[in-house]
């Protein structure tokens, strides 16, 4: 797969910096189509508008952080985002899908391809060994922030090393 496939098999994304309209970038899973996405934005608030529209109000950093608190909560939201209609295979899009009980080599299976895959699989995620609720909270520091984040701020944030944030900046970047 191409890096340009990369980047439009991406992850919906609402930068959370801008409170307004909702707008749409792809990021790093999901369709190939854009989407607004509204899920950072857990809580909506009424702005007293006529039409009856909520306004959206931003995720805080503290409800982010609770929102990826372990492994499961993490990889659970990047499964509904990737695929919210069903889990499909990235290599042969076939919906014929099996849990591995063991979860190895990856907790998928195409029955139609017959390869293993994950939700990293075909994203900027593929073959880190940096943990899914890491790179969510790398997704909302990097979306929140107007002009990016430093490797060395998401060093810092994340407690992950400077090389693997560097790695991870880079990555987000690029899709």
């Amino acid at each position: 797969m191409e890096r340009g496939a990369l980047a439009s098999a991406a992850l919906r994304w609402v930068q959370l910096s801008r409170v307004g309209p909702p707008k749409t970038c792809a990021v790093a899973l999901g369709t190939s189509a854009p989407a607004t996405i509204q899920h950072w934005r857990a809580v909506t608030v009424d702005d007293g508008q006529k039409s009856g529209e909520k306004k959206p109000k931003k995720l805080s950093m503290m409800a982010a952080v609770q929102m990826f608190a372990t492994e499961e909560k993490a990889e659970k939201w990047f499964i509904e985002q990737r695929w919210p209609d069903g889990i499909k295979c990235p290599h042969c899009e076939s919906e014929n899908v099996a849990k591995v009980k063991t979860r190895k080599p990856q907790p998928f299976r195409s029955r139609t391809c017959r390869k293993h895959f994950s939700v990293r699989t075909g994203t900027p995620m593929q073959s880190s060994k940096i943990p899914l609720s890491k790179w969510a909270l790398g997704f909302f520091l990097f979306s929140s922030h107007v002009k990016g984040i430093s490797s060395i701020k998401l060093h810092e944030d994340l407690g992950i090393g400077q090389k693997a944030a560097w790695y991870m900046g880079h990555r987000i970047r690029e899709a």
